[in-house]
């Protein structure tokens, strides 16, 4: 009897001994995690972020090793066998989270011309469509009459004065931006607009065109001797003093276009509907008071089945 009390004993201090060390190495890992935090505001990001990883790669490391070597089920070779596996498939995990920080790191370097275009080109890829305007104006017209006669469910009054200018500000604030936005992509987009004409004055590698870029000539924003009788670019970071050491004659801006290059002209006109015309219509249409009430009454319908 006595043995076996000895015996439940020791398991259950067994038990204990092992739950406190479960906790000291879950407080050592969060020390550890918290110190890293400290030293966020003197590292970039990507590397905050490798040195995270890093720290949970070790961590996975070491609890693997740790329940092999505690097993009673495995003879010694099979466990050497086991943690070499668990080392390799770890140094595998390291040099992939290395790889996406160089790659990372990578797409941050370049000029600044390049980082200009690269912002550029990922604002015109992901402009979105004129179908998706009509979506976000369908979706917000809706959405003002749903507010709307959620309104007059609680309150038992419908302003239609209010729901016609919430309308009108939404539906104007759609359009003039999608205005604004055809606006800015003619402006750089194309190889012919502002795009190529920034791209070669920022220094935006290979990929600079338009007026500017037809021209094979040096630029001279950090000083310099322009050679004589040949084509030099200066004033491309503002206004540049220019001492000419013999005659010569410069181009102004709006005559690049003829030397090769296609100068276009774009008209962007915007237009809208005001809030009085719009209040006018609604309140004469019967239609719209009555396609209104029977979207009400089916909003409301959907919600009470749904309560």
């Amino acid at each position: 009897m006595a043995a076996e009390i000895t015996n439940e004993t020791t398991k259950e201090y067994k038990t204990f001994l092992e739950r406190i060390r479960a906790t000291d190495l879950q407080l050592d890992r969060e020390q550890e995690i918290f110190d890293l935090s400290l030293k966020a505001t003197e590292m970039r990001k990507e590397d905050f972020d490798l040195a995270q990883q890093l720290l949970q790669i070790e961590y996975k490391r070491a609890d693997g090793i740790k329940q092999i070597q505690d097993s009673d089920k495995i003879d010694a070779d099979t466990k050497a066998v086991m943690i070499q596996r668990e080392n390799e498939q770890a140094e595998k995990a390291i040099r992939l989270a290395e790889r996406r920080n160089a790659a990372t790191k990578k797409m941050r370097e370049g000029t600044y011309g390049e980082g200009f275009a690269k912002s550029m080109k990922e604002f015109i890829r992901d402009m979105p469509t004129a179908m998706e305007d009509g979506q976000r104006a369908f979706e917000s017209v809706v959405s003002n009459m749903d507010t709307a006669l959620r309104n007059f469910v609680r309150t038992g009054k419908l302003n239609f004065s209010d729901l016609a200018q919430s309308i009108i500000q939404d539906l104007i604030y759609i359009q003039l931006r999608a205005q604004a936005m055809e606006f800015t992509k003619s402006l750089f987009g194309g190889g012919g607009g502002l795009g190529g004409f920034f791209g070669s004055l920022l220094g935006g590698g290979g990929g600079a065109s338009g007026p500017v870029a037809m021209v094979d000539a040096p630029f001279f924003a950090n000083g310099g001797d322009p050679p004589v009788g040949k084509p030099s670019i200066v004033g491309e970071r503002g206004p540049e003093l220019f001492v000419p050491r013999t005659a010569g004659t410069i181009i102004p801006n709006n005559q690049l276009g003829s030397m090769g290059g296609t100068t276009n002209v774009t008209n962007n006109y915007i237009q809208a509907i005001d809030t009085k015309s719009f209040e006018d219509r609604i309140y004469g249409s019967a239609n719209a008071i009555w396609a209104a009430n029977r979207y009400g009454e089916k909003s409301i319908s959907g919600n009470l089945g749904r309560a």
